[in-house]
């Protein structure tokens, strides 16, 4: 018996251990407004009995709250204090708004939707937030926690799945969509036309981080009727401690502007503004993402930085794009950076601008002064490398160089670049101190640098292509230059910078990787690739020489950054004993005229 006893006081205390755990298990509410049997009353546990509103209050820490399709009217700011995870059935069948389609057309105001606070991780899923607009009656104020559908504070967490954010405007404020000053996490979201005064979509402030995947933002903007201070058509970072990647995005015809005042606070950032101010330590990744049609009045249509303070010696900011488009963004005036700008004091903040496999099309605005993207001389490593300019192009066929600049970089007397790397760039025209003895990585042969490369030999497509799945690119076209014109691999300590796929997540397609964003997909008519007889070149892997059948003429060999060998022959050998340990391609022209290539390695 006291077995018995001991026995039932240590299940009674396993079951008191486990119980927050069963609960935490058990806590799916569904909400259900056009169900007869709905009532907030209800547990709201069974679909068959379930609420009619939100019925915040009823909730469960780690609860998940299924919604039925229907247009939930949000009447007042709400607080979301639990750790929840909201789901809707589709974002087409789930929508939250503050007004009709037509009120919001009749500018009719409503509040703010939430507010995430108590250190919590918020989940939502399906759902479409749009029609909130909130003026603020206190006049200009930018240390509000601001925010039209979200406001997340310090240390706290949104991830938002399939959602879409449409018609959310915040005059006179900031983040009109979001306002993170803690974690905010997208992936599959859609931005469109939302309105503040700094980061029309999302505000990235205090110590707040963000990643946005496989994301649109589209016709967001500054334009909120009130003159002052603008930064970002779509995203503001003005983080102190900012990480932010951009992965698979979308950024169309964002506009960052003054309706009436332009001239005097010169709006910066048509689609992102990075503000930058002291000891601040600031990192943004942009990778796989579009940008097409965004404006700015005054630099940085697709990206920019400003100044948030005076930086100093302690400020750093590591800007990373790769694999990415740019298509017709353009900024009113062109004294700067069109596209991309760094215009600061110069030696103002250390850190990297790493630039890689990117593309750039008509980006500037006809201008003989445009420049495409400007930075002045900062203390930084640049890793500038498999980067197609077509942005300077020539206004008739006659000319004898573009019009404007695609890249522009201001060198004092004193050169301040911690590093300069640029290789196997292909521009139509640069400008500044670019290619001059202070950057010798431009002009140097061996880092095969391209310039005076219009569209005769570059042949991209100037319209852009729309893929089913993924982001719009641009297209090389047969015989471009562009083809096997990049550099395979450049490792800086043990990380490869070089992106192992395209833009269309596609790998090398010929024997080297192409310049710009887009891996040319089929076979191209310079060459033909390997699929021949393995006793033209052999053996494989090679030591100190190469074996060459009499079908062999000549040959060529280059290694993955393109450099070419000019190596001793002897009939039918190659003395290889020169070529470091690695991988090469070769390039047979042979007796009937074909020219073939393979890939063969040194050991």
């Amino acid at each position: 018996m006291q077995n018995l006893n001991i026995m039932k006081k240590l299940f009674t205390i396993l079951f008191s251990l486990c119980l927050p755990l069963l609960v935490m298990a058990q806590m799916t509410f569904y909400v259900n407004p056009n169900s007869p049997f709905a009532d907030d009353l209800n547990d709201g546990d069974s679909p068959n009995l379930p609420w009619k509103t939100l019925n915040m209050r009823a909730w469960m820490d780690n609860s998940i709250i299924k919604l039925s399709p229907a247009v939930y009217s949000v009447d007042s700011l709400s607080y979301i204090t639990k750790n929840v995870t909201i789901e809707g059935t589709s974002n087409s069948e789930v929508i939250f708004q503050g007004m009709s389609d037509t009120e919001f057309s009749r500018n009719y105001e409503c509040k703010k939707f939430f507010t995430i606070t108590n250190e919590v991780t918020v989940t939502i899923k399906n759902i479409t937030f749009k029609n909130m607009k909130y003026v603020h009656d206190d006049g200009v104020t930018l240390s509000r926690l601001d925010g039209g559908i979200f406001t997340i504070y310090k240390n706290y967490v949104l991830n938002l799945n399939d959602v879409v954010i449409k018609n959310a405007a915040l005059p006179k404020a900031v983040g009109g969509a979001i306002n993170s000053l803690g974690s905010l996490n997208c992936n599959r979201v859609v931005f469109e036309s939302c309105i503040a005064m700094q980061g029309g979509a999302v505000l990235v402030g205090e110590q707040g981080s963000a990643t946005f995947r496989n994301t649109k933002f589209i016709k967001n903007n500054t334009l909120d009727d009130f003159s002052n201070f603008k930064y970002g058509g779509a995203i503001c970072v003005k983080s102190p401690t900012a990480n932010v990647v951009i992965d698979s995005c979308l950024f169309d015809s964002n506009r960052c502007d003054d309706a009436t005042n332009a001239s005097v606070y010169k709006p910066k950032g048509g689609a992102v503004a990075i503000l930058v101010g002291p000891d601040n330590t600031i990192n943004v990744d942009v990778l796989n993402s579009t940008f097409v049609n965004n404006k700015a009045y005054d630099a940085g249509a697709a990206i920019t930085t400003s100044a948030n303070g005076t930086s100093n010696s302690n400020t750093t900011l590591n800007l990373t794009i790769k694999n990415s488009t740019f298509l017709e963004n353009k900024s009113t005036l062109f004294n700067i950076g069109n596209t991309i700008n760094f215009n600061e004091a110069a030696n103002s903040y250390k850190g990297s601008f790493t630039l890689i496999n990117n593309t750039f099309m008509k980006n500037t605005i006809g201008n003989a002064n445009s420049k495409s993207i400007f930075t002045n001389d900062q203390p930084m490593d640049y890793t500038i490398i498999n980067n197609l300019f077509q942005d300077a192009p020539k206004l008739v066929s006659t000319d004898a160089s573009g019009n404007g600049y695609s890249l522009v970089i201001q060198a004092g007397s004193t050169v301040y670049a911690k590093s300069m790397i640029a290789m196997n760039n292909i521009f139509d025209k640069w400008g500044g101190s670019v290619g001059s003895y202070k950057y010798p990585d431009f002009s140097d042969p061996l880092k095969n640098n391209k310039t005076k490369q219009f569209k005769d030999v570059v042949l991209l497509d100037s319209i852009i292509t729309i893929p089913q799945n993924g982001v719009p690119f641009l297209k090389l076209n047969t015989n471009s230059i562009a083809i096997d014109g990049g550099v395979d691999s450049y490792l800086i300590g043990n990380t490869e910078m070089i992106p192992s796929l395209d833009i269309e997540r596609v790998a090398i397609k010929g024997l080297h990787k192409d310049v710009g964003a887009y891996e040319y997909k089929e076979v191209n008519s310079g060459f033909e690739n390997l699929l021949f007889d393995k006793n033209l070149l052999y053996p494989n892997p090679f030591g100190n020489f190469i074996k060459v059948n009499d079908s062999v003429k000549s040959l060529e060999i280059y290694d993955i950054s393109g450099k070419s060998y000019m190596l001793d022959s002897n009939n039918s050998i190659v003395n290889t004993s020169i070529l470091p340990v690695g991988f090469y391609v070769v390039k047979a022209k042979l007796a009937n005229g074909r020219t073939i290539a393979t890939k063969m390695s040194k050991n």
